[in-house]
Order: structure tokens, then C-alpha cells, then sequence
């Protein structure tokens, strides 16, 4: 019997022990073999260990019955695994036995599926006219010999190709021709992996919540089914859209969420690779250097295992661009020589022009103004044949800026624009803001308004949700026109604060209909349908004379009308009955007495500057509490920096706090680490209870003596810090242990706060969940109302061990998925629904239950019945039988794959 079945569904868990328990009295060698080929593809997805023994069974005992045409599909299989898992010489092994033996078999079904199979090894190893002809070849097999699995397969890598070589509208439209074949076949595994790859091209045409919906039915499809493979896959790629969405917190959980999944339950390697590799990238783009070298460095060994040339390429330069932030920049450039040395071996144009792009920020920060122009130059003239391609825009954002940086703004300029106006095209929201911003400091010096309305313009065509629209926009507004506070007020509540404005002075202001501008204070009206008005409030910490003219006034009001009434939408204001005075909080207050509590202490000690520890579970929002220490300070105008001490590798974690000396090595530049960022500010030092002994104890003496000093420096720093610290870990049996410093802990808890978990603060529950479709409804561009009865109850049921951080995912998936105006159970993801249902309202009645499956499984058998007999009459020819039932071909071939039946 199946030694791990509980892994698989319950429905696949039965079929495979019907199918073993049919095995021992099935002499006949072909039987046998059907057998052992239908086990091998009920378990291959979910558990491939168990499916090779039974693959590898069936080629011995094809071999000695001369049975080619089961001989070449057990091979073929054997490939597609040892493929999955990363073993290339492996799988070229059994895919060159596969078409071996379907050409002496006369099989152009099995003759198909194992040249697509090579046009698969090909592609993985960058070989890729090789692969397209693989392709061609399978689709023509494939409609020769009238088989439209094959023409979709051949298809759908064909997609794929078309996508690695950016051409992702031809990709798409070779995935949509696929999804019109699945209207004919039916087949669940076929429609969810054309979801997926709809939805990976959505998102490279910028097309993101398209991709969204697409990735999230896919997740939900191979949920149902047990695909567990392609819900990894489209979770990896989910993470690569809110990489782009600049939600880096949403991108790391997507990613090692399926780093985790693929450790505990090792699978496809190939996809363990390439989520690391991707959360090797989300740590950079946080600007966790040190996080992101060390899950680089992983990825990378596991390209060099598998002889994925082409994934290695792409490590190398990124593992470049890693080391040019970190100053090493000798390193980085060995690094690029290796990668240049496969992209000329695999003729990989792309990657070849990432290999000059960072070479000219390599030669632009030794000064090299030349070197830097060619570069960048070559790079961009690598890429013309993509024009509105990401890497095209990255050249000409970072060549513009090198332009910019050299005293040469007007040749900067137009490659600005491009870089700008392709961000945008593509949802690539960081990228596009970064553009956006230099843009502004360009047109700054000639014409400040205009640069800010252009600047806030540029904000509001990227796509961001409110919050993050205004919170960039408050910044640009304060530095261009010279104030030193702002604040976004909704009714009598101001959300969102820039430095620390006078909250009972824009009170006064904020009852206006009309624009008020003094020497030290503006107030703008920007919805003024209301009662009363909202608006911007802006304030100047001395007297000047310089106000905003009446034009540019109306002109912003113009532009932030829509933006501001989303922002009203959100239920970011505190009931009055938990209203509490200094406190700046972005999160959902809620109902709870421990976190009200919790929040009135952090009202009281913002501005004391004092060290607070935070505990609580993973998930709770203690970085929320952070963030709000430091936005009710007098440091709120200052950097906040947050440091993951867990994602951060012991050996690294010294340079990433305290930074590197130039020259500490041969070939290093000069780099400030966190403390240094974060001056003036706030650091919040995350899982603090992973922190090593060696590094407790500088971290102490910082602490104490208020100085760093960098690492291979001998020149002590002032630094002027708040430190807030947090752990889901128990620190106090971790010094009982002697891995956590009693010295340090009394240093760092000079007050202590416990964010409780959210199964005991189930009262807020509907609260998060209204926050949650709302901010949902405006980040998809979706129209869910709110949450049915029964569905609430199940949330509220629900232990959620991941705390605020899955309530949000949960809620999120939902109004993504749902075409109904109001959630209901149905949107739930199964574990939601099954765990929250052992009582409450929303548990179906045990007899309702059991009438359904009685009625279901008296169906399933009549129809079984009707094809086994028709079958008989047509003597197993499919196309009669399929006459016979009533039904199409392709239906009729659907439901024998429902059933494990087979035809002649």
C-alpha cells in the first residue's frame, strides 16, 4: 500500500488503493502495466518519490513483454519527474528512450509527448531554437494524428518560449488558444495550468489585476485537486506581481510560503530555485542586503546542481547588482564575467544587457562618466526589439540618472520620461516612483509648482492605493514648496501625518470650503461634499512669505479629487469611544481592551525616546506598533528603518548593522549600515531573539555609548537612534538558556508591550475584515459590498494561527475571486470553511450533508454504469460509445477520465 496517502486528496487516496489492490490478481502484462501507469499518475503531482517506483516497475516489466507503447509512456513520465526535480541529464536519459520506443511502437501520440519533452530540456538549458522546433514539431504530430492534448501541450510551451523571449502578447494569445481546447477536453489540471500561464503573462504586459484573478483561480483550482506544483508556481508568480506593486511584506510571505512548503515536502527543485531566487530579490528591494546574499547564495548552488544554465545567468547578475550595493564591487564584476561568458554561450540577449547595465553603475561610481555612457548605451541597443520591455526602462532610468547626476539634466530628461511612462505601462511601482521622484528634483530648481503637480500627477497614474498615494504625496509637496508639516484630514480626524503638524491649528482651518494660505500655514480643500470638507493641511515650522499661487492650488485639487474620496472609503478614522489623544496609528484600532491599552501606553512614551520591546506571535502587527512609536514622536520626520535579525545570516549581520569601511577589502567601497539610516529616527529590530552572542553584545554597547563603528573602521559614529525591538520567541527561557543576554533584555524592555493574538481579539475580527475589503476592492478594482452573516461567523470561528497577516491574505484572495456582490462561505478557502464549521452558524445540517453525498454518489455510480455498457456495445471504440451515451467526444473522453475507465 501508498506508505504517505495522507498527503494526497481523498478522492485520488481511494482510486489509488483501489488501483493497488487490483495489482496482485492482474496477470496479463498489459493490464498490469495500465495499472501501474494509472498509479504513477494519480500520485506523480503530489508525491513523485511514489510514483517513480511504480514508473520504474513498469519499464521492467515492459521491457520484458516488448510492450513499447507503455514502455515509451512510463519513460516519458520518468523524464517529466526527474525534469520537475531539477535533473536534466536525468530526464534527457528517459525522454531519448520515451521517443525511442514510441517510434518502434508507431505511436505519433507518444512520439508527440516525448519530443515536446525535449523541446523542455532544451528550453531549461537556454537552447532555445532548439526547443522551438521541438514544439513545432510535437503540434504537427499532434494534429496529424487528430490528438488536441498534443496541439495544447505544444501550444503551451510554445507560450512559454514566446514569454523568456519577450513576447508576451504572442505568448498570451497562444495560452488563449488553449484555453479554447480546454472547452472541448474539460481536463481540470489543463484549465488551471492555462490560468496560470494567462496569469504569468498578464503580469508581464502590466495587466496585474487580471494576473491577480487569473493566479488566485489557479490557486484555488489546484487547491480542489491537489495540483500541488502548480499552486506553488502560480503562488511564486502572485509574488512576483506584488514584487512589482512595490508590497514587498506581501511579496516575502508569497515567496517563503512556498520556500517553506517546498522544504517540508520536497518536490519540483527547479521552483524551490526560483522562489528563492525571487526572495533573494524581495530582500534587496527592502534593502535587507545581507538577507538577500545569503537566499542568493542558495539559489545559485542550486542552478550549479542542476546545470540550468540560463538561471544561473540570471543569479549571476543579480547577485552582481547585490554586490555593487554592497560597495564590493570586484567581486560584482567577476561575478558579471561569468554571467557574460553563458549569456555569449546561450546567446541570451536579455541577460547580456543586464550584465552592461550594471557594469555602467559599476563604472559610474569608480567615475567613469564614459565607460558608463557605452554601457548603458550597448545595454539599451541589446534590448530595441523590446521597446516597452522592463529592462529597457531600467537601462534608461539608470543611464538618465547617471546623465542627471553628471550635470547633464536635459540629455537625461527624455530617457526619464521613457523609463517613467513604461513603469507605469507595466504596474512596476517602485521603478515608476523612483522616476517620478528624480523627474521632480530636475524641474525643482526652474519651477517647483510645476514639479509638484507633475510629481503628484505621475503618483496617481502609477495605480497606488490611497494610502500610499498620499503618504508619497505629502513628502513631494512638503520638500517642493518648503513646508515642514502636512497632514491628510478626513472629517475631525487627521490619517495621515508628515513630520508633526499642529493638529489643533489645522482643526481651526479644517471647517473651510475655500483654500486658506498664510505665512506659515495652507489649508486645501479637496472634498468639499462633505461635512466637513477634507483636505491637505500644510505647515511651516518658521514664517515666509512665499505661498502657493491660486492656479496651482485648484490644480491639486483637481488631481487629488479622486484619490482623496477613495482615501475616505478606507475605515482608517478611530470610533470615538477609543479615540486617544497624540496617537498616530495606521492600522485598524479596534475594539479590544490589551491592544487599546496597549496603544494609549505608546501614546504616552512616543516622544521619551526610551527603548521598547514588543512581543507577540508572528503576524499580530508589531511593526504596526513600531510605526507608531515613531509617528507619534518628535522623530516622525525621520527615518524609520526596519531590520528582520531572523532573515539576516550571523556572518552578515555585523555589516548590515553597523556598515563596511572602504578598503576594509580589496576592491570595497564604503557602505552605511542601519544604525547610520536610521539616524535621527527610529530602527525597529524584528525577531530579536535570533540574534547571535557576539552580535547582542555590540548591539548593547550601541546602546549604551550611542556610537557604532563600521567594519573595518576605526573612527567611532554618533548615532542618535530610537530603538524599538520585537520577538514571538520567549525571551526569558532564552536566558535561562544563556542564548539572550540578560544585560541586553533589561536594556531593551524599558517598556514592554504583548499585541495580543487575533483569536483573542476575535471582537475586532469584523473590523479587519470591512478594512480589508475595502482596501482589496480599491487595490483589484473589485466591487464586493461586504461579508455575509455565515461567512463572518466563519472568520470569527477560525483560530488563524497566522494572526492579522492571513485574516488579510484570506480576505484579499476573496474579493479577487468572488463575482457576487457579497462574500459568502463559498469564497473561503477550504481550510477556512472546514475548520471553522464543528459549530456556529455557518455548519450545514449533518443530514443535509449526508442526503448530498448519498445523492452524488448514486450519480456517479448510474453514470459509471452508462459508460461501462455503452462501451461494451460500441466494443470499445470511443467515438461510437460516445454516440450511444449522447454525449460529444470530448465530454465523453472527460468523464472516462473521471471514472479511471480506458478505451481500445
Amino acid at each position: 500500500m501508498l506508505a504517505v496517502s495522507m498527503k494526497l486528496p481523498r478522492d485520488t487516496e481511494q482510486k489509488v488503493k483501489e488501483l493497488e489492490e487490483r495489482l496482485p490478481a492482474t496477470t496479463l502484462p498489459a493490464e498490469r502495466l495500465q495499472i501501474l501507469l494509472d498509479l504513477a499518475r494519480e500520485t506523480w503531482l503530489a508525491l513523485p518519490s511514489e510514483a517513480r517506483r511504480y514508473l520504474h516497475r513498469a519499464v521492467a516489466e515492459a521491457e520484458s513483454a516488448d510492450e513499447q507503447g507503455y514502455l515509451s509512456s512510463a519513460e516519458n513520465m520518468l523524464a517529466e519527474i526527474s525534469r520537475r526535480a531539477g535533473e536534466l541529464a536525468e530526464s534527457e536519459q528517459h525522454a531519448d528512450r520515451a521517443l525511442a520506443a514510441a517510434r518502434a511502437a508507431g505511436n505519433a501520440k507518444k512520439e508527440a509527448g516525448a519530443v515536446n519533452l525535449k523541446g523542455k530540456l532544451f528550453e531549461m538549458r537556454g537552447e532555445y531554437d532548439q526547443a522551438a522546433e521541438c514544439f513545432e514539431q510535437c503540434r504537427r504530430l499532434s494534429e496529424q494524428a487528430g490528438f488536441l492534448e498534443g496541439v495544447q501541450a505544444a501550444l503551451n510551451e510554445l507560450g512559454g518560449l514566446y514569454g523568456l523571449r519577450g513576447q508576451p502578447q504572442r505568448a498570451l494569445d497562444c495560452y488563449l488558444e488553449c484555453l479554447k481546447i480546454d472547452d472541448e477536453l474539460g481536463d481540470s489540471y489543463c484549465i488551471a495550468l492555462h490560468r496560470y500561464n494567462i496569469g504569468w503573462t498578464l503580469e508581464q504586459l502590466g495587466r496585474w489585476e487580471e494576473a491577480a484573478e487569473s493566479l488566485y483561480r489557479t490557486v484555488a483550482i489546484s487547491e480542489q485537486h491537489g495540483f500541488r506544483d502548480l499552486m506553488l508556481d502560480a503562488m511564486n508568480v502572485l509574488g512576483e506581481l506584488f514584487l512589482k506593486r512595490d508590497n514587498l511584506a506581501r511579496a516575502k510571505d508569497m515567496f517563503g510560503a512556498v520556500v517553506q512548503k517546498e522544504r517540508d515536502q520536497p518536490g519540483y527543485r527547479a521552483l524551490l530555485r526560483d522562489a528563492l531566487a525571487n526572495l533573494g530579490l524581495a530582500h534587496f528591494r527592502a534593502g535587507e542586503l545581507a538577507a538577500a546574499e545569503n537566499t542568493y547564495a542558495e539559489a545559485l548552488e542550486m542552478c550549479t546542481e542542476s546545470g540550468d544554465q540560463r538561471e544561473r545567468a540570471i543569479l549571476l547578475v543579480r547577485f552582481a547588482e547585490l554586490l555593487f550595493a554592497r560597495g564590493n564591487l570586484e567581486r560584482a564584476e567577476e561575478m558579471l564575467s561569468q554571467a557574460q561568458e553563458l549569456c555569449d554561450r546561450l546567446s541570451l540577449a536579455r541577460e547580456s544587457a543586464e550584465v552592461l547595465r550594471i557594469r555602467g553603475l559599476i563604472a559610474q561610481e569608480r567615475g567613469d562618466a564614459t565607460g558608463a555612457a557605452s554601457s548603458f548605451e550597448q545595454a539599451a541597443g541589446k534590448l530595441a526589439d523590446a521597446p516597452d520591455s522592463y529592462e529597457l526602462a531600467r537601462v534608461r532610468f539608470q543611464y538618465g540618472r547617471c546623465l542627471a547626476r553628471s550635470g547633464q539634466p536635459e540629455q537625461a530628461r527624455p530617457l526619464l520620461e521613457q523609463a517613467a511612462r513604461t513603469f507605469r505601462l507595466l504596474s512596476v511601482v517602485a521603478d515608476a516612483e523612483e522616476v517620478n521622484r528624480l523627474l521632480f528634483r530636475l524641474e525643482m530648481p526652474s519651477d517647483a509648482e510645476n514639479a509638484v503637480l507633475g510629481a503628484v500627477v505621475g503618483l496617481t497614474r502609477i495605480g497606488l492605493e490611497p494610502v500610499s498615494l498620499f503618504e508619497r504625496a505629502l513628502r513631494i509637496i512638503c520638500e517642493g514648496l518648503e513646508f515642514d508639516h502636512a497632514a491628510i484630514v478626513l472629517g475631525d480626524s487627521a490619517v495621515l501625518l508628515y513630520g508633526r503638524p499642529d493638529l489643533d491649528t489645522a482643526d481651526r482651518f479644517s471647517g473651510r470650503v475655500a483654500p486658506v494660505a498664510t505665512e506659515r500655514y495652507v489649508w486645501i480643500p479637496v472634498m468639499t461634499d462633505c461635512t466637513p470638507p477634507a483636505g491637505i493641511y500644510l505647515e511651516r515650522t518658521e514664517p515666509a512669505s512665499r505661498r502657493p499661487s491660486p492656479g496651482f492650488l485648484v490644480e491639486l485639487i483637481r488631481r487629488c479629487a479622486e484619490p482623496m474620496r477613495r482615501l475616505a472609503e478606507l475605515p482608517l478614522r478611530p470610533e470615538p469611544v477609543v479615540r486617544i489623544p497624540n496617537l498616530h496609528y495606521r492600522g485598524v484600532v479596534g475594539r479590544n481592551p490589551k491592544m487599546i491599552e496597549n496603544l494609549r501606553i505608546v501614546a504616552q512614551v512616543a516622544s521619551a525616546s526610551v527603548p521598547v520591546l514588543v512581543k507577540g506571535e508572528s503576524g499580530t502587527g508589531k511593526e504596526l506598533i513600531a510605526r507608531a512609536l515613531h509617528d507619534s514622536s518628535v522623530r516622525s520626520g525621520k527615518p524609520f528603518v526596519a531590520v528582520n535579525c531572523a532573515a539576516v545570516p550571523e556572518t552578515l549581520l555585523e555589516a548590515e548593522f553597523f556598515g563596511v569601511e572602504k578598503g576594509a577589502a580589496t576592491g570595497i567601497a564604503q557602505r552605511r549600515g542601519k544604525f547610520e539610516l536610521a539616524h535621527g529616527g527610529t530602527i525597529f529590530l524584528d525577531e530579536i531573539g535570533d540574534m547571535s552572542p557576539a552580535l547582542q553584545a555590540r548591539l548593547l554597547r550601541v546602546l549604551q555609548d550611542k556610537v557604532v563603528e563600521r567594519l573595518g573602521g576605526t573612527r567611532p559614529i554618533d548615532t542618535d537612534v530610537r530603538v524599538v525591538a520585537a520577538t514571538n520567541k520567549n525571551l526569558e527561557e532564552l536566558m535561562r538558556r544563556g542564548t539572550f543576554r540578560q544585560d541586553l533584555y533589561y536594556r531593551l524592555n524599558a517598556v514592554e508591550l504583548e499585541v495580543p493574538a487575533l483569536r483573542d481579539r476575535k471582537e475586532d475580527i469584523p473590523a479587519f475584515v470591512r478594512y480589508f475589503v475595502t482596501s482589496s476592492n480599491q487595490e483589484f478594482h473589485r466591487n464586493v459590498l461586504g461579508v455575509d452573516e455565515a461567512a463572518m461567523a466563519c472568520l470569527i470561528a477560525f483560530n488563524w494561527p497566522g494572526n492579522i497577516r492571513q485574516l488579510r491574505h484570506v480576505i484579499e484572495r476573496a474579493v479577487v475571486l468572488s463575482r457576487a456582490p457579497v462574500l459568502t462561505t463559498t469564497d473561503l478557502p477550504a481550510e477556512i470553511f472546514a475548520a471553522s464549521t464543528t459549530d456556529g452558524p455557518c455548519q450545514e445540517s449533518d443530514l443535509r450533508t449526508a442526503r448530498r453525498a448519498a445523492q452524488k454518489a448514486a450519480a456517479d455510480d448510474l453514470e459509471r454504469t452508462t459508460l461501462v455498457q455503452c462501451l461494451e456495445k460500441a466494443k470499445g471504440n470511443a467515438t461510437e460509445a460516445a454516440k450511444l451515451a449522447g454525449y460529444s467526444r470530448a465530454q465523453f473522453y472527460r468523464l472516462l477520465r473521471k471514472h479511471n475507465l480506458r478505451t481500445n
